[in-house]
């Protein structure tokens, strides 16, 4: 009778369960011990694939439900940061037609924030034509720093406007999700997605003076001043350019990173000039790890202190620059973050011996390649 009721009780759990493995008849029986094998092999036999299926159609619901709640957050995102991402309209020369750009509100009195190069026709004070959600206005470049390709423009007519909210700088990693708004080839608005690719690392480009950020999100002509997003609506860069390359490169989209942008908002806040200082030399590479003076400019803070042609550069402010990655670059980027009348402290190196010289930095020169 016993056996007989533990059959019936298979007989109503495999009809349950679904089809029994051919090799579990032989013990279906249940004769002498069959009752004890069949309890330690059924349930990884039948019972745990069943109960395992259950569990993936459960884990591909709730699956579904995560990409549901992720698409409705990036629709939000965008919703939530379009009125803050301003269309950039620049007036070129007879014939050459207007080019465009993308900027970005970062407070309430209209501070715009976008790529130097954007407005690299304008001078300071200069107008420039700007769409914000559907309203055509103006606004007055006031700053511009050409080294580190940020500029800040304010929007006229007073008022009080959407501002987007800055994010920490140093706090991304390599993955993160990643958005980008603006206005590709001047339409109205686009937004792309992706991760960050990597981060403090130089591009060698001539007049690249950062450690952009690195994204695959779509970066195109037009999108250039641009906020670049993590997925809870903070900025993390402005998207500034892209590098391509006969083999067919893609997807190498690069951000001015929030360090840049910090020091510069926070002068410019506090009404001081924002472009870059110069100490007054060229470099001739770095053969022996720090980099070589080249040329000395007359009356600049270099020859002021008695740097000269053939000293080597093997510190920066207590940064040693020998036998460091990119010695030559990191030159150019520290002395690029420096403002005119701040102090440099640099460890030269002179025919054997070795000397501390401390600098002003000067006025902005405008040649590329004076540092």
């Amino acid at each position: 009778m016993k056996t007989f009721k533990l059959a019936g009780l298979v007989g109503a759990l495999c009809a349950w369960l679904g089809p029994r493995p051919v090799e579990a008849a032989p013990i279906l029986g249940f004769e002498g011990h069959a009752a004890q094998i069949w309890y330690e092999i059924m349930p990884q036999m039948v019972i745990k694939p069943r109960l395992d299926l259950v569990k993936d159609e459960r884990a591909d619901k709730k699956r579904g439900r995560l990409l549901e709640r992720l698409d409705r957050a990036q629709a939000l995102l965008v919703e939530r940061s379009s009125p803050s991402v301003v269309l950039i309209s620049v007036k070129q020369d007879v014939g050459e037609g207007v080019s465009t750009g993308t900027g970005f509100i970062v407070d309430e009195g209209g501070l715009v924030v976008t790529a130097a190069h954007v407005v690299a026709r304008k001078g300071l004070g200069d107008p420039v034509d700007i769409a914000v959600g559907g309203r055509e206005l103006q606004a007055v470049v006031t700053a511009v720093n050409i080294r580190k390709d940020v500029a800040f423009l304010q929007l006229e007519g007073g008022g009080t406007w959407p501002a987007l909210r800055l994010g920490e700088p140093g706090a991304l990693r390599p993955g993160q999700s990643l958005m980008v708004l603006g206005h590709p080839l001047g339409l109205p608005f686009a937004a792309s997605l992706g991760i960050l690719s990597g981060k403090d690392r130089f591009i060698a480009l001539e007049g690249m003076f950062e450690k952009p950020l690195q994204t695959d999100a779509a970066i195109n002509p037009g999108n250039s001043g641009g906020p670049v997003l993590t997925m809870d609506g903070r900025v993390v860069g402005i998207a500034d350019f892209i590098v391509s390359s006969p083999q067919g490169a893609e997807g190498l989209g690069f951000a001015v990173p929030l360090e840049t942008l910090f020091p510069l908002l926070a002068r410019h806040r506090g009404g001081q000039g924002i472009e870059s200082g110069t100490l007054g030399v060229t470099f001739a590479g770095a053969p022996g790890g720090g980099p070589v003076i080249e040329t000395v400019l007359a009356d600049s803070a270099a020859q002021a202190v008695d740097l000269r042609p053939g000293d080597v550069v093997a510190g920066i402010d207590g940064y040693a620059l020998a036998g460091g990655a990119h010695p030559l670059q990191e030159t150019q980027r520290r002395l690029t973050s420096k403002f005119p009348g701040e102090a440099v402290t640099l460890e030269i190196e002179r025919a054997g011996s070795r000397l501390t010289i401390r600098a002003t930095m000067g006025a902005f020169w405008v040649s590329s390649w004076v540092f």
